[in-house]
C-alpha cells in the first residue's frame, strides 16, 4: 500500500494531468487533424463512403509532402548553432570558449540534428514538436553526461496550460507518457506492480494499438517547487545568499528559488525519481504560429491553411478522371425505321470500328430525312482543368513557395529573376527556422547552467572547436590541454 504522500502525489499529478487535457482538447484535436491529413487522410470519411459505394473515383494527389520537405530541408542545410558570448564581470574569451565546445561535444555525442530535426518537421505539420534534455551515467564509470534526445510523439508532452514564455521556461510541471509493454515494464521495474495510468488519455496519445497483450502507460511527472529566499550583495558587488561572517551587506532583496523535481510514476507509486540539476523543465518546445484569439489558443503549423485548396485539388482531379472515365459515348440520333434491317450493326457501333455503317433512307412528308449522326456530349473538362490549377496556385500563395522554390522554372526567365523568386519563398517561411533558432537559444542557456553542475569531477574534457578540431581541458581548472 502506498504511502499518504505518495497517494497525494500522484492525486495532484492526476488534477493536473486533467487540466492539461481540458486546455489543449481543441488544440490537440486540430493539430491530430493537421497530421492525419498529411499523411494522405483527406476525404472526410461519409463522403469517402458515399463515392466509394456509388463506385466514383476518390482520388488522393497529395502535394503537402513537397511543400513541407522543402521547408524542412531548407532549414537541414543550415542548421542554428549555439554560440557562447563572455557577458558581465569576470567573464572572458577563454572561458566561453571552454563552454561552447564542451555544448558541441554534447551535441556531437548526443547527434542533436536528429531530434531537433524531429521536433521541426512536428512544428511545421501540426504546429508544435519537443526535444529534451537529460543526463546519463558515461558507460561504467561514475561521471555523468547530457544528452539531448528527441520525444517521437508530441502529443506524449503535456506542459503547464499556465505558463506564458515561448519556451515553457516559467512553467510548474509538465508530463511525458510512455507506454511499456509488459514484457518491458517487468524487466526495468521488476518487483513493482503492473499499474496502468488508464484514466491517462488524450488526442493523439492514445494506447498503442500493435500491443497484443496489453501496454502499462507510465509518466515522467516534472514539477517545480518554488519558494522565496534572500540575497546579499556585498562590498565587492559579489551575491551571496549568506553573508560571511566579519562582512556587511550592502544591499539585499528576496528572489525566487525554484527547484525541479522529476519522478516517474505509474497508477499506485513513484517508481523513479530524482532532482534535475537545472531550474528550467528540461524539454524544449518548438512551436508555430502561436496566438490567442478571444481567450482561445490558436497554434498552427505549414498544413492548417493548406487543407482546403488541398481537397479542391483532390475533388477536381476525381471530378475530371470521372467526367472523361465515365461519360457516356455520344449516342446516334435517327429517324424511326431508319435501323431496319441493320440493328445488330447499329448496336454495334460504339464498341466495334465499322468501315462503314449502312441505313434505311426515310421522308417525312415527301421530304427526305437526314442520315443518323451522332449528339456530341463534351465534359466541362476544361473548367475542371482551371480548378485544378487554381487550387495548385492557392496551395503555393499559402505557403508561399511559388515555381521557383519547387524547382520548376520557366524558360523564359533568367538566372537572376529565378534566384530572386527563390529568396522570396524562403524570406516567407523564415519564421519557421527561426522559431527553431529561438528555441535553441533556450536549450543554449540550460546547457550553460547545467554543465557546471553536471561536470563537477575532475576530469580531462574533450571539447570541440567550430572547425571540427578537438582538444581537450582540465574540468577542474579550466585550462586547455594538447590537441588531437
Amino acid at each position: 500500500m502506498p504511502s499518504k504522500a505518495v497517494q497525494d502525489l500522484i492525486a495532484k499529478a492526476q488534477k493536473r494531468f486533467d487540466l492539461c487535457v481540458q486546455a489543449e482538447s481543441q488544440l490537440r484535436s486540430a493539430a491530430l487533424d493537421d497530421w492525419r491529413f498529411s499523411v494522405g487522410e483527406q476525404w472526410p470519411a461519409d463522403i469517402r463512403s458515399q463515392r466509394t459505394r456509388d463506385g466514383r473515383p476518390c482520388l488522393t494527389m497529395n502535394r503537402l509532402p513537397q511543400f513541407l520537405s522543402q521547408i524542412t530541408n531548407d532549414q537541414r542545410q543550415q542548421r542554428p548553432a549555439i554560440r557562447v558570448n563572455p557577458v558581465g564581470d569576470g567573464a572572458d574569451k577563454d572561458t566561453a570558449d571552454i563552454f561552447e565546445g564542451i555544448i558541441r561535444h554534447i551535441e556531437t555525442r548526443s547527434d542533436a540534428e536528429v531530434p531537433r530535426d524531429n521536433a521541426f518537421e512536428q512544428m511545421v505539420t501540426g504546429g508544435f514538436g519537443y526535444y529534451r534534455l537529460l543526463t546519463e551515467w558515461d558507460g561504467e564509470g561514475w561521471d555523468q553526461e547530457i544528452r539531448i534526445e528527441g520525444i517521437r510523439n508530441p502529443f506524449a508532452v503535456y506542459f503547464d496550460p499556465g505558463c506564458r514564455q515561448f519556451d515553457k521556461s516559467d512553467a510548474q510541471f509538465c508530463f511525458i507518457i510512455e507506454d511499456l509493454t509488459p514484457d518491458q515494464y517487468k524487466a526495468t521495474f521488476g518487483k513493482s506492480e503492473l499499474a496502468s495510468l488508464t484514466n491517462w488519455d488524450g488526442l493523439g496519445n492514445q494506447m498503442p494499438r500493435w500491443f497484443p497483450s496489453g501496454s502499462a502507460r507510465i509518466a515522467e511527472y516534472f514539477y517545480v517547487e518554488e519558494k522565496r529566499k534572500k540575497q546579499y550583495q556585498l562590498d565587492d558587488g559579489s551575491t551571496v545568499d549568506a553573508v560571511p561572517q566579519g562582512q556587511k551587506s550592502v544591499n539585499e532583496r528576496e528572489v525566487p528559488d525554484r527547484k525541479v523535481l522529476w519522478k516517474k510514476i505509474n497508477a499506485l507509486e513513484v517508481l523513479e525519481e530524482k532532482d534535475w540539476p537545472g531550474k528550467c523543465i528540461p524539454v524544449l518546445p518548438v512551436l508555430g504560429r502561436d496566438v490567442d484569439v478571444d481567450g482561445e489558443r490558436t497554434l498552427t503549423g505549414l498544413v492548417r491553411f493548406m487543407k482546403d485548396p488541398q481537397r479542391q485539388y483532390n475533388y477536381f482531379q476525381s471530378a475530371s478522371t470521372e467526367a472523361i472515365a465515365l461519360a457516356p459515348k455520344a449516342p446516334f440520333i435517327m429517324a424511326a425505321g431508319q435501323a431496319e434491317g441493320y440493328e445488330q450493326k447499329w448496336a454495334q457501333a460504339n464498341n466495334a470500328n465499322f468501315p462503314y455503317l449502312e441505313y434505311k433512307p426515310k421522308s417525312l412528308d415527301g421530304q427526305p430525312l437526314p442520315p443518323p449522326a451522332r449528339s456530341a456530349v463534351e465534359p466541362p473538362i476544361q473548367a475542371m482543368t482551371m480548378m485544378v490549377r487554381q487550387a495548385d496556385q492557392d496551395m503555393k500563395a499559402i505557403s508561399g513557395l511559388f515555381d521557383p522554390s519547387l524547382g520548376q522554372n520557366k524558360e523564359d526567365q533568367s538566372g537572376k529573376a529565378i534566384q530572386a523568386l527563390q529568396r522570396q519563398g524562403q524570406v516567407a517561411n523564415v519564421n519557421w527556422t527561426d522559431n527553431l533558432a529561438r528555441t535553441i537559444r533556450s536549450e543554449g542557456r540550460q546547457l550553460l547552467e547545467l554543465i557546471p553542475k553536471v561536470y563537477t569531477e575532475a576530469k580531462v574534457q574533450r571539447i570541440i572547436a567550430p572547425d571540427g578540431t578537438h582538444s581537450h581541458v582540465i574540468r577542474s581548472e579550466e585550462r586547455r590541454v594538447g590537441k588531437e
